[in-house]
């Protein structure tokens, strides 16, 4: 309907990479078996009768795999996530909720390891082949929404210590992974993206400037519950006023003074923040 209408570029939403594992909806556009390939070629080809191009969000839920959880299938994680409070359900009428995907025993989980890792990357790769072999122009990589990809790029949810946690860069190596095996699978002619978020709602990231061994400078950033983007300036030597102990949360970050990362600590609360050494 889309390309009839006109659309230059069609992207099917969340195709699984190794559905039923790693699904979040039921009846998931799957791209996890070789059996899929004459079903999503009919879908390119069709799409491609009207003059448009076609996209495969290529995914997998990781923590939010409603299909593992009502499966029971342990949810593949970078390590044990913090117990957050949400209000997702709050916009739901009662009879909505009452329908919702709920899994009737508790959840499991499981931190991935290297060959968890390794064989991810290759549920990824086998994706991007039979996308090509579909006929599918382009691939967006989902890395964003808390999924597993996600996961591993947020210094909330992942807290390794090996080289897929710590740093930025270490964070974001089971994605450059993944991009790289999808690249080489697909070849050079399918368009290639990632889809990110552009930051984590309620959570502190902190910014350090080149100049700040020289400067005392450091920023932090987060997102309020209205959405908006707020990014504060700092000083190592000059704090802001402390809040009262039962108010402070205390995040323990990377200190670009310490050679091992482990020193720094920057505590929350609301507005108040200071800098402790």
């Amino acid at each position: 309907e889309q390309a009839r209408g006109g659309v230059g570029l069609v992207t099917m939403g969340v195709p699984g990479v190794g559905f039923p594992r790693g699904g979040n909806q039921l009846r998931q556009i799957a791209i996890s078996d070789d059996k899929y390939i004459p079903g999503l070629k009919r879908v390119a080809d069709t799409v491609h009768e009207y003059g448009a191009k076609i996209a495969a969000q290529i995914h997998h839920g990781g923590l939010v795999s409603t299909i593992d959880m009502l499966e029971g299938r342990p949810l593949w994680c970078p390590s044990i996530p913090p117990v957050e409070e949400g209000d997702f359900m709050d916009g739901f009428l009662p009879e909505e909720a009452a329908q919702a995907l709920v899994p009737k025993g508790g959840v499991q989980l499981k931190v991935m390891d290297k060959d968890d890792i390794a064989e991810l990357v290759q549920m990824f790769a086998n994706a991007a082949r039979r996308a090509r072999e579909a006929g599918i122009d382009g691939l967006e990589l989902h890395a964003g929404h808390g999924y597993l990809v996600q996961s591993f790029l947020s210094p909330v949810t992942n807290t390794r210590t090996d080289e897929y946690g710590g740093s930025a860069e270490n964070r974001a190596r089971l994605m450059v992974e993944i991009l790289r095996a999808v690249r080489e699978a697909a070849g050079p002619g399918l368009a290639l993206w990632v889809k990110l978020d552009g930051a984590e709602r309620g959570r502190l990231s902190i910014a350090f400037p080149p100049d700040y061994k020289a400067s005392g400078r450091f920023y932090v950033y987060y997102v309020d519950k209205g959405g908006s983007i707020q990014i504060d300036e700092y000083h190592r030597a000059s704090p802001t006023r402390a809040a009262p102990k039962s108010r402070r949360t205390v995040i323990t970050i990377p200190h670009p003074d310490n050679a091992n990362h482990n020193g720094g600590q920057m505590q929350f609360a609301g507005e108040d923040l200071y800098f402790g050494t």
